[in-house]
């Protein structure tokens, strides 16, 4: 595997809005279009595809960075419906971090999944969140908040930027 985050361009835009997660996971997310929409109409927030090699597999939108706290929103992360079961979210949610360290300094990452996402509670559980007993209401979906301490990346290794650099311009 190839794994890549490159941001939202005009070019693959379209082929991000396409991606779907399963019908039983629908009624727990918005979908891709409107997340799309929000980022670019919401100054805090960005879109990136995740890609294995030129194979767009999934979606993710961050933002709301917040300095006080020294947090930040993953506001959505999902991989298609078509790629799900191989393992991708346990790689790209790793990959998403350090991409995310190099533009922010932050020691939390907030999330916010639907109460009767059961699944999606435990696989943000495996990977280390917990609940924080509040409830995000701000969007289109009520959401359960959880957050994840991470360490801070002092000096990240060489070759990330140099990855991302590349994939960023093959999708140019």
């Amino acid at each position: 595997m190839s794994l890549m985050i490159k941001e939202v361009t005009g070019m693959n835009w379209r082929a991000a809005a396409a991606l779907q997660v399963t019908e039983a996971q629908r009624p727990y997310m918005e979908s891709n279009a409107f997340s799309l929409a929000e980022s670019k109409y919401e100054y805090n927030a960005t879109s990136v595809c995740l890609y294995d090699g030129i194979m767009l597999v999934g979606y993710a939108m961050y933002g709301w960075y917040c300095e006080e706290s020294d947090s930040l929103w993953i506001e959505r992360f999902m991989i298609d419906a078509e790629f799900q079961g191989r393992g991708y979210g346990r790689q790209f949610f790793p990959l998403l971090l350090d991409y995310l360290h190099q533009r922010f300094h932050y020691e939390k990452v907030m999330i916010s999944i639907h109460p009767e996402d059961r699944a999606g509670q435990r696989f943000a559980q495996s990977l280390g969140f917990r609940s924080t007993g509040e409830t995000d209401d701000v969007g289109t979906f009520t959401g359960q908040v959880m957050e994840l301490d991470v360490e801070p990346v002092e000096d990240p290794q060489p070759w990330q930027p140099l990855r991302l650099l590349l994939g960023s311009l093959r999708s140019r």
